[in-house]
């Protein structure tokens, strides 16, 4: 009996000298991962003010390929975008009519489009388009130009890649983005006027654009327009950046596309949040809340 205890007693020590070292490892490839990740997000916000800082020389070197860019932009994602945002609008119709019919408050229904979509549904949903729709382009294009070493072969020909590649897509952005953003707006308020007076039948025209324009002002649609410039700006850098660093192949563009929009998703969030609190947080700026 006390052979086979010490028997006992030696295994678990055994064990337990063996799981020491894991539990070690784990520890240290958490801290390793940790500090890749610090670095990283350091290196993205070093490469977003870089290609800000060269919009300036970029506008003065190559003007063309800017506005090339927001061509490209406004074909390729404008319509998507429009598209979209009319599809969350009569979504929001269907929704507030059962929401505001059962009440007895039918009249509030146009409140839903100033209140819960310009106020940050419209804006995180056009992040969402802007990343996954401009922003997976963009990473796949400069990651494919990465990994066939044409960006080399523009250090080599004396054109600056910084400049060429990347400001000027955030030059497109920064013209294209409100525009794109403005458009959308007029459409969800277009496409929730079809779906909440003619579709659903849930308001008058009249009362629609009552209380549409009772819980806004110009104060709401500054807010709104900065919120997605500042999201489209910060998905198109986002991009730009993993582009540009692409590395191992067509396998690695496909690894830098998937970061690039699990990234932006996460940024989208956060912005969502910081602007919320910011600007409605103390004042919800409704005549209901005032």
């Amino acid at each position: 009996m006390s052979q086979d205890a010490s028997q006992r007693t030696g295994s678990d020590d055994e064990s337990q000298e063996e799981s020491a070292p894991t539990t070690r490892e784990s520890v240290e490839s958490i801290r390793r991962s940790m500090e890749q990740a610090v670095e990283n997000a350091a290196e993205l916000v070093r490469f977003g003010g870089r290609s800000i800082a060269q919009i300036p020389k970029t506008f003065r070197l190559y003007p063309s390929e800017v506005f090339q860019q927001a061509g490209v932009l406004i074909r390729g994602s404008g319509p998507v975008i429009i598209a979209l945002i009319a599809v969350l609008a009569v979504q929001s119709a269907v929704g507030g009519h059962y929401i505001f019919d059962t009440p007895g408050l039918n009249s509030y229904a146009g409140a839903i489009y100033s209140v819960a979509l310009m106020r940050g549904l419209v804006q995180v949903v056009f992040g969402w388009i802007v990343a996954a729709k401009i922003g997976c382009g963009i990473v796949a294009e400069l990651g494919s130009m990465k990994i066939s070493e044409e960006i080399d072969a523009l250090e080599v020909m004396g054109i600056n890649p910084m400049q060429y590649l990347a400001s000027t897509r955030v030059a497109a952005g920064v013209i294209v983005v409100p525009f794109l953003f403005a458009t959308g707006l007029f459409v969800e308020f277009t496409a929730g006027f079809v779906g909440s007076v003619y579709a659903m039948q849930t308001v008058s025209e009249g009362g629609f654009f009552t209380y549409l324009y009772l819980f806004q002002n110009f104060a709401d649609f500054g807010i709104a327009l900065l919120w997605a410039f500042c999201t489209g700006v910060m998905c198109i850098i986002v991009a730009t950046y993993y582009g540009s660093t692409a590395s191992g192949g067509p396998v690695g563009v496909g690894q830098a596309t998937a970061k690039s929009m699990v990234v932006n998703l996460v940024l989208i969030s956060t912005l969502a949040v910081v602007f919320a609190q910011v600007f409605y947080g103390g004042n919800a700026n409704a005549p209901i809340g005032n």
